[in-house]
């Protein structure tokens, strides 16, 4: 899920540039901003995720055993 939502960004970011080469400067400037917002709240997800495994670690650490 997390490589489909980082692949999907990227994908909007190519068409963003290709909007702004090809069809019209506002368009592709505003599909650019949309997938750099795209792109920040998955990352945001992702560093929460790993920051809530990072804090679950000590929980599950079996090495005294």
């Amino acid at each position: 899920m997390k490589i489909f939502l980082i692949s999907v960004c990227t994908a909007a970011q190519l068409t963003a540039y290709g909007l702004i080469i090809f069809v019209s400067v506002q368009a592709g400037i505003t599909a650019l901003l949309i997938s750099y917002a795209a792109l920040a709240l998955v990352i945001a997800r992702l560093w929460k995720e790993a920051k809530k495994e990072k804090k679950e670690e000590p929980w599950n650490d079996y090495r005294n055993y």
